[in-house]
């Protein structure tokens, strides 16, 4: 693995997103992990439960 400031250069300038466009991305993933049947609702409740979000 490079070191970090290695990584923060080659990254640097990727765009930044929003609190409210992660929000909508984290829905839409959960969406589609349900969907699919790669998790189960309980499973994305336990994850909330464990990570305190």
């Amino acid at each position: 693995m490079p070191p970090l400031e290695e990584v923060k250069r080659a990254y640097g300038d990727y765009p930044r997103v929003s609190a409210e466009e992660a929000k909508i991305m984290r829905a839409q993933q959960e969406e589609w992990l349900l969907r699919t049947g790669w998790c189960t609702a309980e499973d994305v409740a336990r994850y909330y439960a464990e990570c305190g979000e």
